[in-house]
């Protein structure tokens, strides 16, 4: 990156480390905030795939989802 970056812009090594630091320290940063909701949906569709392995069906859609489904499918013309 030096060479690319570095050389071409005129900026000292100490920069681009400190740069580099921050850079990266900003990715962990966003990292963690989306960790809890991955993990939380990870978790979440193993929940499922268990309750359906244990009961032997799918979960069941209610009439609203049904009939919130069909409206959206429906030909506006």
């Amino acid at each position: 990156v030096k060479p690319l970056v570095g050389e071409a812009l005129g900026v000292s090594e100490d920069v681009m480390h400190t740069t580099r630091v921050v850079g990266l320290l900003i990715t962990v940063a966003l990292m963690l905030t989306t960790l809890r909701s991955n993990v939380q949906a990870f978790l979440g569709s193993g929940l499922v795939q268990w309750y359906e392995t244990v009961h032997g069906s799918h979960t069941t859609i209610s009439d609203a989802e049904q009939e919130t489904r069909r409206a959206l499918l429906r030909d506006p013309s």
